[in-house]
């Protein structure tokens, strides 16, 4: 298929149970991704995808994603009226009589990459990745720039395809899931169009879709009914980041990426965000987001992968990556410590003092602090175990020097 191009138009149809294609109306194509498609399978219960016909793409051979969330193209659109009108009703119409009801077939894994390989020229940006992720959780994906991060969500999101392994989205390939509606994308950065209104804005989304939440309840899980009507050129930037939330909930995806989601989020904003986003997944939505606020995927992830120069070094919920990075911290307070004396100690793996205050991180805490209390005037002794950021500073180290164009 040729690849689509950002600023253009195509229709979508929906295959009839006479043969005829039906038309769903034009879908913008931004950031150089493509068109959505019905979906029929298992979904979530009460979607709005449930009952969506098999897809039928445009005479173009268009293909791609429908990811222009954040970035909606302004470039030729044809004709609509009467497509979108008819929106709803085609949507009844679509499944054929008598096809399979599906609901009782077991449901593939939102995500399955098993041995996945991806070459930029000599630069191995992604080797041999293996992640399985279930409908449902929440997945936090970690790592250092560089790491492959980006290189393993743009396969995912059918953006770029895997030198070798295997990658599939609900059972098949990512551009189709992306093309039947199943996924959706907030990128970390992306244009709006500032001369719209909030609602405006993701009334314009929903228009670009055959079926799609109300835009009252899209603003109102996206915490920004109360600027509906503000323009987005006088939106902030954790407000502009919101609304790109609720433009690609619009569609009502099974499957939400979120790249750097609360950036430009003050705390509350933050702290309401991933309300929504808990709120989503325990209705049902599978949720994979990329974050460098690490207290974000401690606090809200079910599972934390990290990612090192291609290759995932954990995989597990907070507490078992933490556990990776071994050894415990020792808190003390110590007027006039002899740092030199301190990390002479036995077991002392590292040693800081800061004023009165005694950090010794060591594997066998338990006999440091019996020397202490023993032999100094040590007090107010606390032993706790490694946080999040301290494992994926030792998890991700990088001890080899990173190629000239290796940061993908």
């Amino acid at each position: 298929m040729a690849d689509a191009r950002a600023g253009t138009s195509v229709v979508v149809g929906v295959q009839s149970e006479k043969g005829s294609v039906e038309k769903w109306g034009p879908i913008i194509l931004a950031s150089g991704v493509g068109t959505t498609c019905p979906w029929r399978g298992p979904t979530r219960s009460g979607s709005a995808r449930e009952g969506r016909g098999e897809p039928t793409m445009s005479p173009n051979g268009s293909s791609g994603a429908a990811l222009g969330f954040g970035v909606v193209s302004q470039g030729p659109l044809g004709a609509r009226d009467g497509l979108i009108d008819n929106a709803m009703s085609l949507h009844d119409e679509a499944r054929p009589q008598g096809s399979p009801d599906r609901s009782d077939q077991p449901v593939p894994l939102a995500v399955d990459l098993r041995g996945v390989h991806k070459n930029f020229g000599a630069v191995r940006a992604v080797r041999g990745v293996d992640l399985a992720v279930r409908p449902g959780e929440v997945v936090a994906f970690l790592g250092p720039n560089g790491a492959g991060k980006t290189s393993t969500i743009d396969m995912i999101l059918g953006l770029s395809r895997p030198t070798s392994g295997h990658v599939a989205v609900y059972g098949m390939a990512p551009q189709q899931a992306v093309g039947r509606g199943l996924v959706s994308a907030v990128m970390q950065n992306g244009g709006l169009l500032k001369d719209l209104t909030v609602a405006e804005t993701v009334a314009y989304t929903a228009h670009l879709f055959a079926v799609s939440r109300p835009v009252a309840e899209v603003l109102e899980r996206a915490g920004i009914a109360e600027i509906a009507g503000r323009m987005v050129a006088k939106c902030s930037g954790g407000e502009q980041q919101r609304l790109r939330f609720a433009m690609a909930l619009v569609p009502d995806p099974e499957l939400l990426i979120l790249d750097e989601p609360t950036q430009g989020m003050d705390v509350e904003g933050r702290r309401s965000f991933w309300r929504a986003i808990r709120h989503d997944a325990e209705q049902g939505r599978t949720i994979v987001f990329a974050t460098h606020y690490l207290e974000e995927a401690d606090a809200y992830a079910d599972r934390i992968v990290l990612i090192r120069r291609g290759e995932i070094v954990a995989d597990g919920s907070a507490a078992e990556v933490k556990s990776l990075a071994s050894g415990r911290t020792l808190r003390a307070t110590l007027p006039g410590a002899d740092e030199a004396a301190l990390r002479a100690l036995p077991g002392a793996d590292s040693v800081e003092v800061r004023g009165d205050t005694v950090l010794i991180h060591s594997a066998d805490t338990d006999a440091l602090a019996r020397y202490l209390l023993n032999n100094t005037a040590a007090r107010d002794l606390e032993i706790t175990a490694r946080g999040l950021e301290e494992a994926f500073l030792a998890l991700t180290a990088d001890d080899e020097s990173t190629p000239v164009g290796a940061e993908r």
